[in-house]
């Protein structure tokens, strides 16, 4: 059987792939395609993979068991069907460059389920509208913020690499460690603040962008 490419991108696929790890567009079933002359459309961002089906899955068997509401399960299976459509959709080429750069929220959209559990749980929607819009924005803005931190990649290149792990598992202990002590009935507000506090401090101490994400250093 011949390799399997990507009808739109043009990217190789393994045997079984259901969906390209380039620009998420369904594969078709079985082998035998050729390597595509020209993508149909402008491929996403290579970090624009997006999330599994199961990103959507876990979420919400979790909810049914902890909520056992049928009306709740029923809104967050509704709103994991939705998700999962946005996700599978593709931001044609003709679409203006600004919507275009959009395409890399589309494919995380399946995360969201998350935060719809979250927040019928009994979660601030304050907290999560606030959370995911800063994570959107980081996503679409990826390189200014990259740039912004510039300064802190210069320090982080000064810290030993075999003090690296031990920090990015100690410092965000100590930030769990005090949410939990002043959750003060509000356990999942406090839970999910300082779990993406925790994410962010371990992904500033553990990630180091590669050079040409850094213009300022370039420069």
């Amino acid at each position: 059987m011949s390799a399997i490419f990507c009808p739109r991108c043009g990217t190789q696929a393994t045997a079984g792939q259901k969906f390209c790890n380039t620009c998420g567009s369904a594969l078709p079933a079985g082998g035998g395609r050729t390597r595509p002359t020209a993508p149909a459309a402008v491929p996403a961002a290579p970090h624009a993979r997006g999330l599994s089906f199961w990103w959507l899955v876990v979420p919400t068997a979790l909810f049914a068991f902890l909520s056992r509401n049928p009306i709740q399960i029923g809104v967050a299976t509704v709103i994991a069907a939705a998700l999962w459509a946005a996700k599978s959709r593709q931001i044609p080429a003709t679409a203006s460059p600004a919507v275009r750069n959009l395409q890399p929220l589309v494919a995380f959209a399946p995360a969201l389920q998350i935060a719809v559990v979250f927040v019928l749980l009994g979660g601030s929607l304050v907290v999560m509208v606030l959370l995911v819009a800063g994570v959107g924005a980081a996503i679409y803005y990826h390189r200014r913020v990259v740039d912004a931190l510039e300064p802190w990649w210069q320090f982080q290149a000064s810290i030993p690499a075999a003090a690296r792990k031990p920090l990015a598992f100690a410092v965000p202990f100590v930030f769990g460690y005090y949410f939990g002590l002043n959750a003060g009935g509000q356990e999942w507000t406090y839970t999910l603040i300082s779990v993406s506090v925790g994410i962010a401090i371990a992904f500033l101490i553990l990630f180091t962008p590669p050079e040409s994400m850094r213009p300022r250093k370039r420069a």
